[in-house]
């Protein structure tokens, strides 16, 4: 492991989670990391769970049950499930010295992705290995989830759907290694060149496919149509440059191929919950 990557694993070794609600609540949505050192001491069983979380293993190993009768082995770089309603088990490995990252969401916001076929196998792990960009967006927003109220914290929230989906994408479990591969062509043709419109039909052809079929099947995978996906990447690309740079709100427009300040401003709001100058006011 890079000593880059090994800074991340000792910054995130300790006990730190947010949680904040959503909305009128009681709904909550929450990031946190947790060492496990004590193995015998978390083999927990969590019956009653109401809600989703995601956990990112860092360090460690152990065997994911529950009463449906999937177990899965779980090796640090494994990003494993804990659904609303399914009756389970997570059981650390002795000295295995467990590190998780972990992000919740209410139930109601799993459904929806769910119902856009992200959870296809239900709770088979997703195997990403060791992923720096993941776990810095994962450590900004939980940053982010400290000071956040109100409509801010859909905003996160919204950052978070789009962190699940792109840890779907880069799960070796997807179906199949070809399609993966052509998934991931597609996702970077959609990055591409944000300050411009994309000829999406044109994309369609450079990965072999009709238009139509290449919508269809990009909707299925990843529950977001192409625009919107193309969409969601340039407002996540605004609030980097909102938080790391000092270009006005002209530039950041131009930069991501909006008309102007105020229609950048106007999507932007709808998009995070918040105008882009308080966004940058608030997060600074």
């Amino acid at each position: 492991m890079r000593t880059q990557d090994q800074l991340i694993i000792n910054y995130l070794d300790t006990r730190e989670m947010v949680y904040r609600v959503l909305g009128q609540g009681p709904a909550m949505i929450g990031i946190g990391s947790y060492p496990k050192p004590d193995p015998d001491r978390w083999k927990i069983e969590f019956p009653f769970q109401k809600e989703y979380s995601a956990v990112y293993l860092l360090r460690g190993s152990g065997t994911y049950r529950d009463t449906a009768g999937n177990r899965f082995r779980l090796e640090a770089g494994t990003v494993f499930h804990r659904l609303p309603g399914v009756h389970h088990w997570s059981e650390p490995d002795s000295g295995g010295q467990w590190l998780e990252m972990f992000i919740h969401l209410p139930a109601t916001v799993w459904e929806g992705l769910r119902a856009g076929g992200l959870f296809e196998n239900g709770p088979e792990p997703w195997r990403i290995g060791f992923d720096a960009d993941i776990l810095q967006r994962m450590i900004r927003m939980r940053q982010l989830l400290t000071k956040a109220e109100g409509y801010e914290v859909l905003g996160i929230a919204l950052q978070i759907e789009a962190l699940l989906l792109d840890m779907k994408l880069r799960s070796t479990d997807s179906s199949g290694k070809e399609e993966k591969g052509l998934l991931e062509l597609a996702c970077s043709g959609l990055r591409r060149d944000l300050s411009s419109s994309l000829d999406l039909p044109s994309l369609a052809r450079e990965l072999g496919l009709k238009y139509d079929a290449f919508r269809r099947w990009f909707r299925s995978s990843t529950g977001l149509s192409p625009g919107a996906y193309r969409n969601r990447a340039r407002f996540e690309q605004a609030c980097q440059l909102l938080l790391s740079t000092d270009m006005d709100l002209s530039m950041i427009a131009r930069e991501l191929g909006f008309t102007d300040a105020y229609s950048f401003s106007r999507q932007f709001k709808k998009y995070a919950g918040l105008a882009p100058s308080n966004y940058r006011r608030q997060r600074g």
